[in-house]
């Protein structure tokens, strides 16, 4: 995803299994060099996140634990300054 003019991604992500979502940035959508701090998800709870963005290009990865999960669910997009 190209964040182009946005500050932050937000959103909410559901898993009946724990995990971790990990928001990855890049200057050129090739190279990816920043993760921001995983965000922990515990089993059968929404979790929101609020990622500052520094780089134009975005990757959202989810990693569960040794259980295979029956349900996930995530939504995210793009916030600027001043939305609500």
């Amino acid at each position: 995803m190209s964040a182009d003019r946005a500050d932050n991604i937000v959103g909410i992500v559901f898993s009946n299994v724990a995990g971790s979502l990990s928001i990855d940035q890049s200057i050129d959508g090739i190279n990816w060099d920043y993760t921001a701090t995983p965000v922990a998800v515990s089993a059968g709870t929404g979790t929101v996140f609020n990622v500052p963005l520094y780089g134009p290009f975005v990757r959202l990865r989810y990693v569960n634990g040794g259980t295979a999960q029956a349900t996930f669910r995530i939504g995210a997009k793009f916030s600027s300054a001043g939305d609500s």
